[in-house]
Parts: structure tokens; sequence; C-alpha cells
């Protein structure tokens, strides 16, 4: 997928025209608004996808690195339940906060702690999960919005039940 995004930036870059087939190949449609970092916007299910681990105002944890760090009281999926997760299924990330307003407030969280419901998984272990929490320190964020994720981000997984 990443390749027909980079594909597309090109043709575009080079002012070729690109035909409606190319752009919804794999259920993807990419819109021409440019997104924050100039490039394209993906979609899929009609949802904005948030590519590159990290939006504005936040990026996500690497919880297997922060388990190892704290392995007493922080536990992660195994690798084997990580590798048999499927469509369908819950996954909490969680949201480090990068806003500096927000940042700054001593009040608020260090992150937020959100599920996804996995909707795609990539041959490279990227998987793409929607957003089932509405933000509460994330103005960037919508339920629905999909987020790219690997394993090692992955804090907890519901096997497509609802979570606590």
């Amino acid at each position: 997928m990443r390749e027909n995004a980079d594909l597309l930036e090109a043709l575009l870059r080079g002012g070729k025209e690109v035909d409606d087939a190319f752009l919804w190949a794999a259920n993807v449609r990419f819109r021409p608004e440019a997104d924050m970092d100039g490039g394209y916007m993906q979609e899929f299910d009609g949802y904005p996808v948030r590519l590159g681990l990290s939006g504005l105002g936040w990026e996500l944890e690497d919880c297997e690195a922060a388990a190892a760090r704290h392995a007493a009281t922080f536990q992660t999926p195994s690798r084997v339940a990580l590798s048999s997760m499927r469509v369908g299924d819950l996954a909490r990330l969680h949201f480090v906060i990068t806003a500096p307003d927000v940042v700054a407030d001593p009040k608020n969280p260090r992150a937020e702690r959100m599920w996804v419901e996995v909707c795609r998984l990539h041959d490279d272990g990227t998987v793409w999960g929607h957003l089932t929490n509405e933000p509460m320190f994330i103005d960037s964020l919508d339920p629905g919005d999909v987020i790219e994720f690997e394993h090692r981000h992955v804090a907890q997984l519901e096997d497509g039940a609802s979570p606590d």
C-alpha cells in the first residue's frame, strides 16, 4: 500500500493524470487535499487513515519497550497472541500526547489509552484499526479514524469482544 501512495504522489507531482481504478485499488481512496505534511490523505471505509505512527499532537507509545523497562507492572500481549490478531479484534494503544499546550498542564494525562478495532492486516506487519473511543485531549483524532500501528504498540488485545 505504501508503494501505491508513493507512486500516486510521484505521478501527481509530475502532473500525470491518474485513473479512478488506481485510486480505488485495494479499497483505499486518496483525497486531493494536502494533509499537514503536504502529502495526500488516504481514506479507508470512508475514514481518514493516520499513517506514520504519529500525528498532530500525538505519537504511539512503544508498549513492548515500556513493558521491558517496567516488567513488574506492565505486561503486553504475547507474540503468539499478537501474531493471531485478526480483523474485528480490539487493540488498546497508548497515544502519547505531544501537543505543547496540553503537555504544559500538569493536570492532563501523559497519554490517552484508546481502543481500535482491527480493520486490515498488512503483509509488512503493519495493522490498521478504526479508533473506537472519543479522544479527550487529542483534537486531531475522531472516532472511526483509521490508525496505523505495529505489534509493538499494542498494550492489550481483546478477541473481538467489548473491552472492560
